[in-house]
């Protein structure tokens, strides 16, 4: 069998492949030379090889059509083939390729030159990206084939990761300030001076820059700047949702008894949003809490009311009576005053008074969770009541700084 007529064989074996897709079978064949439809032939289901003997050299097409079990015929499809002129003394079959020329990208004008030889091809002037490479080749006749084009593709280079080296900052305004600007070095973090800022909500803006030059995406949040009292101890509320840090820890007043209120911890760290806390953590210490992306936690039962605009409060809600946070302890909002100016983010307590002892209470003792702080009770370092005794059991007339006992409780007075 010549070269040639095997190359008819996979064709049609090509085409077979074609026509059994989606399970149905081929029949039968039809096949005609150089377009020559009136002289198809007919052959059966199987591949066959085509007799091209009495063709002349040059180049030849053959066109293929199949029908399947249901007597539908396939589109036709056409491939180009070539006949080799004759060397004297050279079979048919026999004949050899002597030189191959290629060009890439379609420059026919650029084209190379070969050898007989497969040989490397130098692609390393080209861009990363889809590219093709067309070939053809000459054989001991002087014939040159049909060029045969394909695809191929360079990868872009993998580059060097970045690393973050610097960064810049905005306070509440990116339009008319100029931006803080800072370096990282490894394991560093950023850092922001938050000094000048004022007590209470501020917007800051920032970005990162890389070891490339790139700067990233402008990022935002919103924090909150809080000084604690010298007590230690301060009401707190917010319209947005934030995250305590250091030292500082958040808690809420759950249930009122015996003159005194148990305040259970935030353990996650999360102030929900307009909702009355307790903060506590160092004296006259300033805080940052920052907006967080946290869902806010339960605060059920909650006696503290948030203030998060400035408001007047009075002694008394309809049932009930309402303390403010003065020295590290609540005190009852005298009838004297009537009402009392509270400051933006804030909170005071409210009791039912049916729930208050019939003396009169000034100031409500606060029990803490044990995991809260080290004070176990806080409350009036005066108040009214049967009187201050040592850790020795001995009255105490004039108490000062210390721990004492106090209607059976330790009580702190600092």
């Amino acid at each position: 069998m010549s070269r040639f007529s095997y190359l008819i064989l996979l064709f049609f074996a090509a085409v077979a492949a074609r026509g059994q897709s989606g399970g149905n079978s081929i029949e039968e064949r039809q096949y005609w030379i150089d377009g020559k439809v009136g002289e198809r032939a007919t052959i059966g289901a199987s591949p066959a090889t085509l007799d091209i003997s009495s063709l002349n050299p040059g180049l030849h097409t053959v066109t293929v059509r199949v029908k399947d079990a249901q007597g539908l015929w396939s589109v036709p499809v056409t491939n180009y083939f070539t006949i080799a002129m004759p060397q004297e003394g050279v079979a048919i079959g026999e004949n050899s390729i002597v030189e191959r020329q290629y060009w890439i990208d379609g420059n026919v004008a650029a084209r190379a030159t070969i050898g007989a030889s497969p040989a490397a091809l130098d692609i390393s002037s080209l861009n990363p990206g889809l590219h093709t490479v067309t070939v053809r080749v000459k054989d001991a006749q002087g014939l040159w084939s049909v060029p045969v084009t394909n695809y191929f593709t360079i990868a872009m280079p993998q580059e060097e990761p970045a690393t973050m080296t610097k960064y810049m900052y905005w306070t509440d305004d990116i339009v008319f300030i100029q931006p803080t600007v800072g370096n990282l070095t490894d394991g560093s973090k950023m850092t922001i001076d938050c000094s000048s800022l004022d007590t209470g909500t501020h917007t800051i803006y920032w970005c990162l820059g890389d070891s490339k030059g790139r700067w990233s995406n402008m990022v935002y949040k919103s924090v909150f700047k809080y000084t604690l009292p010298e007590s230690g101890i301060g009401t707190f509320s917010a319209s947005i949702t934030l995250d305590v840090h250091e030292d500082l820890k958040a808690g809420y007043a759950t249930t009122y008894h015996d003159n005194a209120v148990t305040v259970a911890k935030l353990t996650d760290g999360v102030v929900p949003k307009n909702t009355g806390v307790l903060l506590y953590g160092t004296g006259n210490h300033t805080y940052l809490l920052t907006e967080s992306d946290s869902d806010d936690p339960t605060t059920e039962g909650n006696a503290l009311v948030a203030v998060v605009e400035s408001t007047h409060v009075d002694q008394t809600d309809g049932d009930y009576t309402n303390f403010m946070m003065s020295g590290g302890k609540f005190v009852k909002i005298a009838e004297s005053e009537s009402t009392v100016k509270m400051p933006a983010n804030r909170a005071y307590l409210q009791i039912l008074t049916s729930e208050l002892p019939k003396a009169e209470a000034r100031s409500i003792v606060l029990n803490w969770d044990d995991d809260a702080t080290g004070i176990q009770t806080v409350r009036d370092s005066r108040p009214a009541v049967d009187g201050y005794y040592n850790l020795a059991g001995q009255r105490v007339a004039h108490p000062t700084k210390g721990l004492y006992i106090v209607g059976g409780r330790k009580v702190v007075i600092k």
